[in-house]
């Protein structure tokens, strides 16, 4: 409405074009200070105060940011962004802050499909590596190149996966935590993750859920990777190429 933009221009706010962008009945506009907005955005209600250690709270909201293309839930926080968030759509109750950028640059499909090379380096029992991978799975394509039609088959269900999920919009589910983080290039985050202190994560996939959630801590840098569920990656980890 006419009133929310005056609010949001007083505010240090701008947009290319305020008709596009759309927000829920119960938005507050006093929410969100000094950010600008490009491309599509969608925005919803924040109603929630978040309490940090050492008796920090923020409230929910946007301070501080550049959004572009990005669809931000209820309750979101992101505030102190370096750079600018494009083309992301950020889950309820998540919380980004002081991360330096986040992209999807193109039609991504987050690390799904990359080729590693199993047993040997040298290459030929490569195995295409996919969030619903098993050691099972895997073993057989590795090891079982005396049957080529079950390899081939195994493959081309792992290629149908990948094109399946590949998108050029990025996902960060409910309930994530993203603090302190360099560069985060076409990557997808599931519920309840949380990456503080991160140094670049480049190409992947972070599958935590609420009964088994992710962590990713300080330094740690990731490239062409997928992270399955319940797992934890800290203290200055490198990995690439790699199913954790």
């Amino acid at each position: 409405t006419a009133p929310e933009i005056e609010t949001l221009r007083s505010q240090g706010c701008n947009a290319d074009d305020w008709d596009n962008i759309q927000v829920t009945n119960n938005f507050d506009a006093t929410r969100v200070r000094f950010t600008i907005f490009t491309g599509q955005i969608r925005m919803g209600a924040f109603d929630k105060t978040y309490n940090l250690e050492g008796g920090i709270s923020r409230h929910s909201g946007i301070t501080n940011a550049t959004l572009h293309n990005c669809v931000v839930g209820d309750n979101v926080y992101i505030g102190r962004v370096g750079n600018y968030i494009a083309n992301y759509e950020i889950g309820d109750d998540s919380y980004i802050e002081n991360v330096d950028m986040m992209t999807v640059t193109e039609k991504s499909s987050f690390g799904n499909g990359t080729m590693v090379a199993a047993l040997n380096e040298g290459g030929g029992r490569e195995v295409p590596i996919f969030d619903l991978l098993s050691a099972h799975t895997a073993y057989m394509m590795a090891l079982y190149r005396h049957r080529p039609e079950l390899t081939h088959n195994l493959q081309e269900l792992a290629a149908k996966y990948t094109e399946s999920i590949s998108s050029d919009m990025g996902h960060i589910g409910h309930s994530v935590m993203i603090r302190n983080c360099g560069k985060i290039v076409n990557v997808k985050f599931g519920d309840c993750t949380e990456a503080d202190g991160c140094a670049e994560l480049l190409n992947g996939s972070v599958n935590g859920n609420q009964h088994a959630p992710v962590k990713l801590g300080t330094h740690v840098m990731a490239r062409n990777f997928i992270i399955s569920s319940g797992s934890e990656i800290t203290e200055g980890a490198m990995i690439d190429r790699c199913f954790v």
